[in-house]
């Protein structure tokens, strides 16, 4: 392929950019939900890194917490039935659960949210790593598999 060649298929490409990445990401989502399970779980603080809230010490007895930060796990729904859209780039995660409006109205849309940290770690071990193969299979004349 000559140098008018690969600027066709990199501008190709370009344009492509916002479709690649939300295949990228949709395939990233496991990824995404097991840091999200994670955090929410191990310290209970929502994408922004503030504490979602502490549990009544009532609640604590009742339910037999193990611990007093609220974790957003009850039976397990909410953490199972996490989903994912993309478009355009624009990632959202929110829960299929039927608890998900309530939640997110009482503790802030962004209990779902990746940290500033989280969202770094999969941009390096997945997204960044996977465009760059895409970006390799083009100059490379290769079929793009997303």
């Amino acid at each position: 392929m000559d140098i008018k060649g690969y600027i066709k298929e990199l501008k190709s490409l370009e344009r492509n950019v916002p479709i690649v990445i939300d295949a990228i990401a949709k395939k990233s989502s496991p990824l995404m939900f097991n840091a999200i399970r994670t955090r929410l779980y191990g310290t209970g603080k929502k994408g922004d890194g503030n504490a979602i809230g502490n549990y009544k010490n009532s609640t604590i007895r009742r339910h037999k917490k193990r611990t007093n930060f609220i974790t957003l796990f009850n039976t397990g729904d909410f953490y199972n039935k996490f989903a994912l859209t993309s478009k355009k780039g624009n990632v959202r995660i929110w829960s299929r659960d039927k608890k998900n409006s309530m939640l997110e109205d009482r503790y802030g849309e962004n209990i779902l949210s990746l940290t500033e940290e989280e969202e770094k770690l999969i941009l390096e071990r997945a997204i960044n790593k996977r465009l760059q193969d895409i970006i390799d299979q083009t100059l490379n004349n290769q079929v793009i598999e997303i």
